[in-house]
């Protein structure tokens, strides 16, 4: 199973910690890392070859999905890119070459 590596640990939670340090780029990350997993649940379903419907339909799913995130981003103008939409595929390219 492949891992995007984290580019900033998540901050430490105490009894006192303030709701109001969450920022955009908190958010931004959040988005992130729950896209990847998706993509990264909806390729090993993919991957999977089975004739069982119930994985075929769990895969579509999963596209569904994504494919709604995506569409998304175009109501609220924000750029695929800015939260690392592709970031699995270009992590996923990247392995595969290193092989």
């Amino acid at each position: 199973m492949l891992r995007l590596p984290h580019h900033r640990k998540a901050p430490k939670r105490c009894a006192t910690f303030d709701k109001t340090l969450k920022t955009d780029e908190t958010y931004r990350l959040y988005l992130r890392d729950l896209v990847y997993l998706i993509k990264e649940r909806h390729a090993e379903l993919k991957s999977e070859q089975s004739d069982d419907d119930f994985k075929a339909g769990e895969e579509f799913g999963y596209y569904a999905v994504l494919e709604m995130i995506q569409n998304q981003t175009t109501g609220f103008m924000i750029e695929p890119e800015d939260f690392g939409f592709n970031d699995f595929e270009k992590y996923k390219i990247k392995k595969n070459n290193e092989k």
